[in-house]
């Protein structure tokens, strides 16, 4: 009788030996920051804002990220629109050829309100080898965002 771990071994052999040249499929993600009051649009601009980061993140090196962002608000229990982008265009660089950043959505809010908002993002990645891959997220629950500054 074969004892067991000669068996394994010949198995886990197989499995490699198959696996071998065969090219591993790309993972791509969405990652969102948290929806926030953004100083730098009030900086920048002098405007009261609610702002929605994400990042595209893969597992390969990306030319860049396409995506249509929604931001809905929670309005007496039933979900609205609040905010909806055109399709941007985010590059990877040099330093991370594997990211690409999106910095430019948000939509304006009246100072002192707390809105009730959730984000959702979707799109496609094209990756530096030519292949385009389909990507979406939502920021998950719905959550409450104060119009306005306040320290951390």
């Amino acid at each position: 009788m074969t004892p067991p771990w000669v068996l394994a071994v010949v198995i886990v052999s197989q499995i490699a030996f198959t696996q071998i040249g065969k090219e591993s499929s790309p993972v791509c993600i969405l990652k969102f920051e948290r929806l926030h009051y953004s100083t730098s649009v009030k900086r920048n601009l002098g405007l009261d804002a609610i702002k929605m980061n994400i990042k595209s993140i893969c597992t390969v090196p990306q030319r860049r990220t396409e995506l249509t962002a929604t931001i809905e608000v929670l309005a007496k229990g039933n979900p609205k629109n609040y905010f909806t982008s055109p399709l941007t265009i985010a590059r990877s660089d040099y330093k991370k050829p594997n990211d690409a950043e999106f910095l430019d959505f948000w939509a304006e809010c009246k100072k002192g309100e707390t809105l009730i908002l959730s984000g959702e993002a979707s799109g496609r990645v094209y990756l530096e080898d030519g292949r385009e891959i389909p990507i979406s997220n939502r920021t998950g629950k719905f959550s409450p965002v104060f119009c306005n500054f306040t320290a951390k």
